[in-house]
C-alpha cells in the first residue's frame, strides 16, 4: 500500500498529465489526515500555475473532466475531487484542486 507521500505524489503526477500539453507547475501542496465516523483518509490540496496563452482553456478542460478521472492508488479511493479556486492572469492561470482520498484496505 502506498504511503501518504507516495499517494500525494501519484495524485500530482496524474493532474499534471491531465493538463498536458500545457506548461503546468505545482506551486504548493499539502496533505492532511482526515476521518469520519466510518472512514479514514487524507485531504489533499494542490496549487498549480499553468503558463501560456491557452492556459485558461487547459484549466477549463481539466475542471470539466476532473470528476471522471481515474486514479491508480492501491488501497485508496478518490472519494471527492474538485477545483476550488481559479485565477486568470494575462499569460497564466492559477488553480487549486482539492481531493479527498479514503483508505479501502
Amino acid at each position: 500500500m502506498p504511503t501518504r507521500r507516495e499517494q500525494h505524489a501519484a495524485l500530482v503526477d496524474r493532474l499534471i498529465c491531465a493538463l498536458r500539453p500545457a506548461n503546468a507547475t505545482l506551486i504548493r501542496s499539502s496533505v492532511i489526515p482526515w476521518a469520519s465516523a466510518t472512514f479514514a483518509g487524507e485531504r489533499h490540496i494542490f496549487n498549480f500555475s499553468v503558463a501560456g496563452i491557452a492556459a485558461s482553456s487547459h484549466v477549463e478542460s481539466l475542471a470539466k473532466d476532473l470528476g471522471d478521472m481515474e486514479f491508480d492508488l492501491p488501497g485508496h479511493l478518490v472519494a471527492d475531487i474538485m477545483m476550488s479556486d481559479v485565477f486568470e492572469g494575462q499569460s497564466f492561470t492559477t488553480m487549486t484542486v482539492e481531493a479527498l482520498t479514503v483508505d479501502i484496505a
